[in-house]
């Protein structure tokens, strides 16, 4: 449970996909977990949006398991508040 609260590793669900992302070295930022639907053009929509907010992403991985996707990406720097 403490590997998920502080990298959002999962590790043997039933409902979500096996996900490890190990911190990357070079992170000042932020690290996103998001879980969406696995349909075509989701993972674009989020990527496209980060860039939209001139957010640098450095490292991510984007696992699967039926209709539920789950997204690890590490920022470059902590985005700004709007």
């Amino acid at each position: 449970m403490m590997d998920f609260l502080e990298t959002g590793t999962i590790r043997n669900s039933v409902n979500f996909p096996t996900t490890i992302l190990p911190p990357h070295k070079n992170s000042s930022g932020a690290r996103l977990c998001i879980v969406n639907k696995n349909e075509s053009g989701a993972l674009g929509e989020i990527t496209t949006f980060l860039g939209a907010q001139k957010c640098n992403i450095i490292q991510q991985i984007n696992t699967s398991r039926d209709s539920v996707a789950y997204t690890v990406i590490d920022l470059e720097t902590c985005p700004s508040d709007p």
